[in-house]
């Protein structure tokens, strides 16, 4: 099993050559509540950023925005800690999953969470 690991990590950060850009699934389809990732390889870290909407019932729209960059370990998995905004990426094949956010990279109710396939 962790051959197969390291090879996902070797094949992640090796193929990252020009920018790589995500959107959040939930459910099967595109998430209403919009979220975006892009990903670029930087010597031997990875650039990230992303963007996140959350309208409220009232129609009011709350965004989110990090920048910063990840080191992935050799399990495809990588913790973002940039001031208070922190979650924990892991990427599989064409996927990326983002879980543990702190809720506090952007406004009330807007996360990072969730399933991204690349575009």
């Amino acid at each position: 099993m962790r051959i197969g690991l390291c090879l996902v990590f070797f094949l992640f950060t090796s193929s990252i050559q020009a920018a790589e850009f995500y959107t959040r699934y939930f459910e099967g389809a595109e998430d209403n509540n919009r979220a975006e990732i892009t990903l670029s390889k930087q010597g031997n870290k990875i650039q990230i950023s992303g963007f996140s909407l959350w309208v409220s019932s009232n129609n009011s729209p709350h965004t989110g925005e990090f920048e910063g960059h990840v080191i992935l370990k050799e399990n495809a998995e990588g913790h973002f800690n940039q001031g208070e905004c922190q979650f924990t990426i892991n990427y599989t094949l064409d996927e990326l999953i983002i879980t543990e956010d702190n809720y506090q990279c952007g406004g009330m109710n807007v996360t990072f969470n969730g399933l991204y396939k690349r575009k």
